[in-house]
């Protein structure tokens, strides 16, 4: 978090940015951030499957139903392998925490 110092150094304030406000608020991300993210990232090795499931799973989220869909075409990907690499990052992530993905052998 920066820190911004006042010009007036008899009272010694300081303000911060509203951005710097809260450090867990990140930026929104736009599709060229997903763009650069999956550059290079699918070389089908264990961790780059599941890293890219991550990707799509937070540009998912993030990106309109348009961009979403003009990243998948962009990198190859059919809807029902980015939903597959979803599926696997949200099995792995939430069986980490709790059990193995049982329902991970159907994909």
């Amino acid at each position: 978090m920066s820190n911004i110092y006042d010009a007036n150094t008899t009272t010694g304030s300081i303000t911060t940015n509203d951005s710097d406000s809260n450090p867990l608020i990140q930026p929104p991300k736009d599709l060229n951030y997903y763009r650069a993210e999956l550059t290079g990232l699918w070389r089908k090795t264990v961790e780059d499957i599941i890293a890219t499931g991550r990707v799509f799973s937070q540009a998912k989220n993030d990106l309109t139903p348009g961009e979403y869909k003009d990243l998948m075409a962009e990198f190859g990907f059919e809807r029902s392998i980015a939903a597959r690499l979803r599926a696997i990052y949200h099995c792995l992530e939430i069986s980490t925490k709790t059990t193995p993905c049982l329902r991970l052998h159907h994909l």
